[in-house]
C-alpha cells in the first residue's frame, strides 16, 4: 500500500546509460483486492555499477542510490 486505498500494481524500469529509472503503476485497491508486484528482472543488464532513480509521473527524478550488478 502506498497511501490509503492506493496500491502498487506494477514496478517498471528502464536503463539509460548507467542509470536505472524506476516508475510505479498504482491504482485504487477495492475490497478483497490485493497487490503483489512482480520483482523486476535485471538479468539482461551488464555487470557493473548503476545509479537508481525514481521517476515521478511528472518526470521529476529522485536519486535512490547505487547498485552493483554481478552474476
Amino acid at each position: 500500500m502506498t497511501n490509503s486505498g492506493m496500491g502498487v500494481r506494477e514496478l517498471r524500469h528502464k536503463r539509460d546509460g548507467n542509470t536505472i529509472r524506476l516508475t510505479l503503476v498504482t491504482s485504487v485497491i477495492g475490497k478483497g483486492v490485493t497487490t503483489s508486484p512482480i520483482p523486476i528482472d535485471l538479468s539482461d543488464y551488464p555487470n557493473g555499477d548503476d545509479s537508481v532513480e525514481y521517476l515521478d509521473p511528472d518526470g521529476t527524478r529522485h536519486a535512490l542510490g547505487k547498485v552493483t550488478l554481478h552474476r
